[in-house]
């Protein structure tokens, strides 16, 4: 439940406590860690503000969250890769945050919050599609 409901904080009028109402407790602490919008002083954070309080929280998640987590962002640049493909680096400017540069960053400090699933397919594709999209692999 938690993996298919961890954007609808972000994306809808849906909130937290709705969640843990329909789906406990359990769901909706892996759900708030998947939003954004749930860090402290979210609206007066940047673009990488927001991230590194992202990164900092899932470094110290239980291994449910990351696997969560990895499974959302594996999807994520999934797409980005395909896209990579079709539009080279005219891709960056779809985002808020343009600089590929700071993308780089924020999914290889990803890669080192997932290395406890390096043994899944999912971390080795994730890492595979980082490299290739971000490390000249």
């Amino acid at each position: 439940a938690a993996a298919a409901l961890h954007d609808v904080v972000e994306d809808t009028d849906c909130t937290i406590d709705e969640i843990e109402k329909e789906f406990g407790k359990r769901v909706r602490d892996i759900v708030a860690s998947e939003s954004e919008n749930t860090l402290d002083n979210y609206e007066n954070l940047n673009w990488k503000e927001k991230k590194q309080k992202a990164i900092d929280r899932l470094k110290e998640s239980s291994i449910e969250i990351k696997i969560v987590a990895l499974a959302d962002k594996l999807s994520n640049v999934r797409d980005m890769y395909s896209d990579y493909c079709k539009v080279n680096d005219k891709l960056w400017t779809r985002f808020k945050e343009p600089s590929k540069e700071l993308h780089k960053w924020r999914f290889n400090e990803l890669t080192k919050c997932f290395k406890e699933l390096e043994d899944s397919a999912a971390y080795k594709e994730f890492k595979i599609i980082v490299d290739l999209l971000f490390n000249g692999a």
